[in-house]
């Protein structure tokens, strides 16, 4: 049998990722998890992670999603005080912001765990970065956004139209936006790299809404709610001149419910399709099925599969040996589990493996919320919020939260530690953020570049298992592979005399920055 490590090992050289049939799982990058909390981080866990390669401009990871890398930089949009509704149904912020509020565009450097702020904006939602240019999306009135260009300092700014970016190429030239300032179903506009673009039509129409961009490929959808319940799949290569192929019509609707698309998976030429029909304001689950047809092939979409209300839900697809293109912005499936607060990831097997605890459920008193996260190279970054039950703005059942505190984390692949690379918190009368004790340090980079960063490791891994700190930790050898510390107190024996009583030895692995005690 492989070792967890070893497993998820693979699945980041291959780039395979898939799922299985659990429940709170989300087939896109952004999700979202409210539990009852005290609001700390507990660092525990082993990560695992796929990470996904952009190459149009050096090495973008991540491109069109609300943290992306180029180079040591990870681009983020850190939200201020007021530039997010202080209470949501759910504690769901970040859905859809309303407030124009004072942004800042920031960038956390991966060399020495530093956060530097690069200029201001009023923006929401995902970053692209093409060109040395970030292409970002600003508030203008809700649900009224429009598109703008910049240089990476703030300057050379460039307005481009409405909408607010989903997703974009490999290389960044072309950038799919949604158009919702009509206030009906979104408009999807293809803008290639002079900032021209075209509106995706149907039947003469322009309702369609976006679903996905995968291998190369932007799948939406296009219904016509005044007629009938049904949903019309169409699909089109991410190209200037790709054209759009209707895929088929998905209609296997139960009595007044509603439609869904769960998921989109590719495996060579054949496309999967998974859905759901749901009733009432609980989305209340009616039964679903599993649809497959051909990339290329106009109404070649034909049922597979059909589940009716008695299941747990339309059991996540998977494909073995299923491989992604180069738009990383749908990358592997992430999922928490509200019992334990535990973000995990499915791999190729459709098998799970906890990559850290997000949450800490030792109280009662306070909630918290993980938004936006993403893998981006080989981390997990996202947004945590903290928050307090908003009983004077729920609705019936549905649960209101008011925010107190924004953290935005780093999970470090094969590490589970938890690391807060800034905080912002929210309102003039927010309370502090519960402190669980422990000090979150800053994780060095991988691989470790010298025997400080081992050390430091050492003294991470004492602290978060509640262990005796020695005195003395250093360095004792070193191989091509690990680092190995001696941890040890200095005894004075008087007259001059002294020993040396060692607590422990640690190897410490410079490629994972594993910490493992000899004793």
């Amino acid at each position: 049998m492989k070792t967890v490590k070893n497993r998820i090992a693979e699945n980041i050289h291959t780039g395979r990722h898939s799922g299985s049939a659990a429940a709170l799982v989300l087939s896109a990058v952004i999700f979202s998890l409210t539990v009852f909390a005290a609001a700390a981080a507990v660092p525990s866990g082993s990560v695992a992670a796929v990470s996904h390669e952009s190459s149009g401009n050096g090495k973008i990871y991540n491109n069109a999603g609300y943290f992306v890398k180029s180079g040591d930089r990870v681009w983020f949009r850190r939200y201020g005080a007021d530039a997010l509704e202080h209470s949501a149904l759910w504690g769901d912020f970040l859905s859809g912001p309303q407030v124009a509020g004072k942004s800042e565009i920031c960038w956390y450097d991966e060399k020495d765990n530093s956060v530097h702020e690069a200029f201001e904006d009023a923006g929401c939602g995902k970053i692209i970065c093409s060109g040395g240019r970030l292409y970002l999306s600003e508030i203008v009135g809700h649900p009224a956004y429009k598109l703008y260009s910049v240089r990476t300092d703030g300057s050379g700014r460039k307005e481009i139209g409405d909408g607010q970016y989903v997703c974009c190429s490999d290389d960044g030239s072309i950038r799919v936006s949604a158009n919702t300032t009509t206030g009906k179903n979104s408009v999807m506009t293809l803008t290639v790299s002079d900032d021209s673009g075209m509106i995706e039509k149907y039947g003469g129409k322009t309702d369609v809404e976006y679903l996905a961009a995968k291998n190369g490929y932007l799948f939406y959808e296009a219904h016509d709610f005044a007629k009938n319940q049904d949903l019309t799949i169409y699909c089109r290569k991410l190209t200037k001149t790709g054209k759009s192929v209707r895929l088929g019509i998905v209609d296997d609707v139960a009595e007044d419910s509603f439609l869904k698309i769960d998921q989109i998976r590719i495996k060579e030429k054949t496309v999967y399709i998974s859905y759901e029909s749901d009733a009432g304001t609980a989305a209340v689950y009616q039964g679903g099925g599993l649809m497959k047809g051909t990339l290329d092939g106009k109404d070649s979409l034909k049922k597979v599969k059909t589940y009716g209300p008695d299941t747990a839900g339309v059991p996540y697809i998977v494909l073995k040996g299923e491989t992604y293109g180069t738009l990383s912005n749908e990358s592997s499936d992430l999922y928490v589990d509200g019992t334990d607060g535990g973000l995990y990831l499915y791999d190729s097997l459709g098998e799970s493996t906890q990559i850290a605890v997000v949450c800490d459920q030792s109280g009662t008193d306070s909630a918290q919320n993980l938004e936006g996260a993403e893998i981006v190279g080989d981390c997990v970054y996202g947004m945590r919020d903290t928050m307090i039950p908003d009983d004077e703005n729920s609705v019936g059942w549905r649960q209101a939260y008011s925010l107190v505190s924004t953290e935005y984390i780093r999970i470090p692949i094969f590490d589970g530690r938890v690391y807060v690379m800034d905080t912002v918190q929210t309102g003039d009368d927010a309370a502090p953020a519960q402190d669980s004790g422990k000090t979150q340090s800053k994780m060095p980079s991988l691989p470790l570049r010298s025997g400080d960063d081992a050390v430091a490791l050492v003294k991470m891994y004492l602290d978060d298992n509640a262990e005796y700190v020695p005195s003395v930790i250093e360095v004792d050898s070193e191989t091509d592979e690990v680092y190995t510390v001696h941890a040890y107190d200095v005894v004075d024996d008087g007259g001059g005399d002294s020993h040396t009583a060692t607590y422990n030895w640690y190897d410490v692995y410079k490629e994972t920055g594993t910490v493992e005690p000899e004793f």
